[in-house]
């Protein structure tokens, strides 16, 4: 299964989830998942180092893989007010 997220123009948290049977991206649905979103931001630790991206699909980067650690950064507010929010979430391995 992927999962994106990305913030438009409008502020708003938009989502694009989709298990594709023809392995392509492209086909799934994006929606709304948030408004007033002013930042966004994910880091993955392989075990070493925090990374920007991860790409378990065949052929990708960490191939087969699961992070050990994922770090969420959200700030939702208007006009740039509002806290971030901060969390780390771990993945049980094995």
């Amino acid at each position: 299964v992927e999962r994106g997220y990305w913030i438009n123009p409008q502020q708003e948290l938009m989502c694009h989830d989709e298990e594709p049977a023809d392995g392509d991206y492209a086909t799934g649905a994006d929606e709304i998942c948030g408004v007033d979103v002013l930042q966004l931001e994910l880091a993955y630790f392989d075990g070493t180092n925090w990374v920007p991206q991860w790409d378990g699909r065949e052929g990708g980067a960490q191939a087969a893989q699961l992070p050990k650690a994922v770090r969420i950064v959200l700030q939702v507010g208007k006009n740039q007010a509002g806290e971030p929010f901060e969390t780390v979430i771990v993945i049980p391995s094995g």
